[in-house]
């Protein structure tokens, strides 16, 4: 018996289209599984990228907060600067309107006394009028000259390596009249090579040496001792003396334009010479400081950098 195929119902067929379906559905699900995972990724590299930006806007931030934080320590050091020389300008015009008028005053008052009560004076009251006005006349010259010389040391000077040691031998030769007539005891260690101007340190230990031997003590061998101390980064230059010494309170005022400690004594000065050398040490980079000396009275400790910016 012979059967046609087509007229029997074949029951696998609805199977057949189920299994399309579910491919389909596959297909979907995987489609939109790789959007999930596409989209994940992108969050990721968003997030990463976020994280950067941070970064990156944190570091401008910080280096912005940096330079503007030195711009206004700039600006405050300018401003310090500007205040310092304002004061110093206004001790300037003070010395001009009265240290200066002191001695010429004087000079005129003696002066005229000498003209109008001529024939009154006998020949030993002249001639101690005289004196007068020759010390007054020489005050008002050394005043003057310190002026000056304070005045210069903003100017550019040539600066080469020297020998200390020398230096000071020739300041010491240049005061042997004065350390004859003290009597005084030098004693002088090994000093070192330092980059600076010529003219800046001798005037830096004549000021210094000539303090020792002009504040002695009466009473007391007068003893001077110029010795250098090396660290890691500076050389410590002491000054030494046995004289009257400065007072604990008046250590940092003595470096003050014109003040003097002693105005009542008959010791010349102007009160320039510390406020010099503070002022020649600051310009190296360095500072100097007073203290006891174990030598009985004042000692001079000069801080310079063995490298001068």
């Amino acid at each position: 018996m012979r059967f046609n195929d087509s007229s029997i119902p074949f029951g696998g067929s609805g199977h057949g289209t189920q299994s399309v379906r579910q491919r389909e559905r596959a297909k979907r699900l995987e489609s939109r599984l790789q959007e999930t995972l596409s989209i994940q990724q992108v969050e990721r590299e968003a997030h990463r990228r976020e994280e950067r930006l941070h970064a990156l806007t944190a570091r401008r931030l910080a280096s912005s907060n940096a330079e503007l934080r030195q711009s206004n320590s700039s600006r405050e050091a300018v401003m310090a600067q500007l205040r310092a020389s304002n004061a110093e300008l206004e001790r300037f015009a003070f010395v001009c309107s009265h240290d200066m008028k002191e001695p010429i005053r004087t000079i005129s008052g003696l002066l005229d006394f000498l003209v109008n009560d001529e024939d009154r004076l006998s020949p030993a009251e002249r001639r101690d009028l005289k004196n007068r006005i020759d010390r007054d006349v020489a005050r008002l010259n050394s005043i003057i000259e310190s002026l000056l010389a304070y005045s210069r040391l903003n100017s550019r000077v040539e600066t080469v390596l020297l020998d200390l040691n020398a230096i000071v031998s020739d300041v010491l030769e240049g005061l042997d009249h004065e350390v004859k007539a003290a009597d005084a005891e030098i004693e002088l260690g090994d000093l070192p090579k330092l980059t600076a101007a010529d003219i800046h340190m001798r005037q830096l230990f004549q000021n210094l040496i000539s303090n020792g031997l002009k504040f002695r003590r009466r009473n007391k061998v007068c003893k001077i001792r110029v010795a250098a101390n090396e660290k890691s980064d500076s050389w410590v230059i002491s000054v030494e003396d046995s004289g009257r010494g400065v007072p604990k309170k008046d250590r940092e005022r003595i470096f003050s334009m014109f003040q003097r400690l002693n105005s009542k004594d008959n010791v010349e000065g102007t009160g320039l010479g510390l406020s010099i050398c503070s002022r020649i040490v600051s310009q190296y980079g360095g500072v100097i400081v007073c203290r006891d000396s174990f030598l009985g009275g004042a000692a001079f400790d000069i801080h310079f950098p063995k490298v001068v910016g």
